[in-house]
């Protein structure tokens, strides 16, 4: 969740009522944008570019893991080794470190159109540990490898693949989403 002005570091001095504020509180100056926070806004920019292309982003109503294709859930979380959250690790406050994967390809749900919202599997990781985390990726139908679109880790916004099943590092205190590729995603490059 974003606010105009988030881009560049325009925080309203800490005031989040700041609508009624007309001066320096509420306004952007966008000439004063530092050369530094250019990578921020390249940053912002290939997130709402991800979200446009990925529908599964953008569900208008909340999931309940109820409906699946394959075996999988339009709604999934999942532990680092790559298997749906337990019970008990729901309730161990030790654990930092989840990943939601969204299968967009369930095709029950609607937009606020109502046209059928379909798109791929998505998998983001949340890793709010101190120290990196080895993660297992979910083997799931049809699929042929991970695709990484983004990583708040990394600065190289190249795209990493990562077999099925394999096992990657993810770094503290981050946050990455993943594609799954398949073989028709595979030739479109």
């Amino acid at each position: 969740m974003m606010l105009a002005g988030d881009e560049f570091g325009h925080s309203q001095g800490g005031n989040n009522n700041a609508y009624c504020q007309d001066n320096e509180t509420s306004w952007f100056n966008w000439a004063a944008i530092e050369p530094e926070e250019e990578n921020f806004i390249t940053f912002v920019r290939r997130l709402i570019q991800i979200r446009l292309r990925h529908p599964a982003l953008r569900w208008p109503r909340f999931l309940h893991g109820q409906r699946s294709v394959d075996g999988v859930k339009d709604i999934t979380w999942l532990a680092p080794s790559g298997q749906e959250m337990t019970t008990a690790q729901w309730q161990d406050q030790r654990v930092r470190c989840v990943g939601l994967m969204l299968n967009g390809e369930t095709g029950a749900h609607v937009s606020m159109r109502e046209t059928p919202i379909q798109g791929e599997i998505l998998l983001g990781i949340l890793n709010g540990h101190a120290s990196e985390i080895s993660f297992t990726l979910p083997v799931v139908p049809h699929g042929t490898a991970w695709l990484r679109l983004i990583d708040t880790a990394s600065e190289d916004p190249a795209t990493f693949r990562c077999a099925l099943g394999r096992s990657t590092p993810i770094a503290a205190s981050s946050v990455s989403l993943w594609c799954r590729e398949t073989p028709e995603t595979e030739t479109k490059g």
